[in-house]
């Protein structure tokens, strides 16, 4: 879980400090929500928040999974289109790998909702676990 609330507002920004399992003893993070240009920034990640990195090859292995448990199930059919499916996304690219920080993700995630819905909230607490 992780908690956030609003520290500043003007016109042109929003910003928000976060805490990891709500640990406001440790330096809180910065996300920004730039109301000008729409975009939503990570400015400072928190302590006690991690990096998360996905592979290309983890999403390759991942999806290559999927057809092998097809294929054991005797669905070939769904395991040839999965199969199919697999080598157009190769060639268009589209395995890249990512990174991510665990807790300000689920902060930003929360943010973009309630603020495309026209909501911005003063504090809140996400749970994903």
């Amino acid at each position: 879980m992780v908690i956030y609330e609003l520290i500043k507002e003007s016109k042109e920004k929003l910003d928000y400090s976060y805490y990891p399992e709500g640990n406001k003893d440790k330096k809180a993070g910065l996300i920004t929500i730039d109301r000008i240009n729409e975009e939503i920034d990570l400015t400072e990640v928190a302590e006690g928040d991690y990096e998360i990195v996905v592979l290309e090859e983890d999403l390759l292995r991942m999806d290559q999974s999927f057809i092998d448990l097809a294929a054991e199930e005797g669905d070939l059919e769904r395991a040839r289109l999965l199969r199919e499916e697999l080598e157009e996304n190769k060639k268009k690219g589209k395995y890249k790998g990512f990174q991510y920080y665990c807790y300000a993700c689920h902060v930003i995630h929360n943010l973009v909702k309630k603020y495309n819905s026209g909501i911005i909230p003063q504090s809140d607490t996400v749970y994903w676990y």
